[in-house]
């Protein structure tokens, strides 16, 4: 489908990328089954996201690698010359490539550029879903990346110029991260777009589309934006996985001589059913879930600005000193009789159930000071606690 849209909708993250396609509509008609084109007669949609000043801001202070900067000509990629240490001969060749027909593909840009970074977060919490952005600079009339699918859902945002694209029916349905696309065995379905996206366009393609794209008569930037959801089987497998790790007999072989054998090929069937059984019988689906909502909240890091100050504060930290939640911070809490557990981007801290008042307080409220924290604790306590807080990076100094 083709939508059209003359200007920007909700606020929210997910909104700004598909507007004037509804939420609603999105989920039910579009996610993991069909591509949507967005076009908008307003090229400042994507205004402040990502320029192409921008790229070669992160480009001139960064150091090249193929882990930093890709470089992409008529489907093939192209190593960068030089050594690790000669960065500035590094950066020349890559415009020099640049100047030559070639793409620039920067990755992981949103661990370099806030405002990416910022829209990726709050994707991540309005979606249940990790997100990451790479951006992709192509001179007029040129070809980076050539025919391929995704192994995951991608928002193509166009920042700057105009790219044709033609996305064609899907090679694999929903295909698993090792199912990349192999153009000898495996073929693409009829096309489904064939058009040109401009400055403020977006384009959603599930995983398992095959798409490729030109830029036109003029330089093109586009991000293409990452969905890495939590995927069922994935789920599944990896519990299986832990469940086999953690039961020994589930690690016994099969019967001796089972493949010759009638009555043992009977007594491994059993033991395969009986296997199965309790493997099922072990498996929580709801505590499966509540770990992949876990997993999924604490991902998105928060902004680095200001992470170290808080640490430092923690050594100088008065009952009057004023702290405030992490911007960007994700905080996962979980309480039994005994204690309060949160959990932040991989770290995890424990304090006493006594606690829990003056954690609620600090993460919520706008500002707070130990001495003005509620709860049952001392005022030893209550310091403690916010220095806790501000070295695990869940408060900040509030400035």
């Amino acid at each position: 489908m083709v939508a059209t849209a003359s200007a920007r909708g909700s606020e929210s993250a997910l909104a700004r990328l598909i507007h004037p396609v509804g939420l609603a509509e999105f989920v039910a008609t579009y996610r993991e089954q069909r591509p949507l084109l967005v076009c908008r007669d307003h090229r400042d949609h994507f205004g402040g996201l990502f320029s192409v000043a921008d790229f070669d801001r992160l480009m001139a202070g960064s150091r090249l690698g193929t882990n930093t900067v890709r470089i992409l000509k008529d489907g093939r990629e192209i190593p960068p010359a030089g050594a690790v240490h000669q960065n500035h001969a590094a950066i020349e060749s890559a415009c020099q490539q640049f100047a030559s027909g070639a793409t620039l593909s920067f990755q992981h840009v949103h661990e370099r550029f806030e405002p990416v970074a910022a829209l990726c977060r709050m994707l991540a919490h309005e979606c249940s879903a990790a997100f990451q952005a790479n951006a992709y600079l192509t001179p007029p009339g040129h070809q980076g990346l050539g025919l391929h699918h995704d192994t995951h859902d991608v928002f193509v945002v166009q920042t700057a110029g105009s790219k044709h694209w033609k996305v064609y029916g899907e090679s694999v349905s929903l295909p698993l991260r090792s199912q990349r696309f192999d153009r000898h065995t495996m073929q693409p379905g009829p096309v489904a777009i064939d058009a040109s996206l401009k400055a403020g366009d977006t384009l959603y393609l599930p995983r398992g589309f095959v798409h490729e794209a030109s830029s036109t008569d003029e330089t093109s930037l586009h991000l293409t934006i990452g969905v890495h959801a939590a995927q069922l089987g994935t789920l599944l497998s990896t519990h299986l996985t832990n469940y086999i790790e953690a039961t020994p007999a589930m690690r016994r072989s099969l019967p001796f001589g089972f493949a010759v054998t009638p009555a043992e090929r009977r007594r491994a069937t059993k033991q395969v059913r009986e296997a199965l059984d309790a493997f099922t019988g072990s498996t929580d689906p709801a505590a499966l879930v509540d770990d992949a909502a876990l997993s999924i909240s604490t991902s998105a890091p928060a902004p680095a600005t200001g992470r170290l100050l808080a640490a430092d504060a923690s050594y100088h930290l008065t009952c009057t000193t004023a702290v405030r939640p992490r911007t960007g911070a994700v905080i996962d809490q979980r309480k039994t009789r005994q204690h309060l557990t949160l959990t932040c981007q991989g770290r995890v801290v424990r304090f006493p159930v006594a606690a829990a008042t003056a954690v609620d307080a600090a993460l919520s409220r706008p500002s707070s000071t130990a001495q003005a924290l509620p709860g049952p604790l001392d005022p030893e306590g209550k310091l403690l606690l916010l220095k806790t807080l501000l070295a695990e990076g869940m408060c900040e100094l509030d400035l």
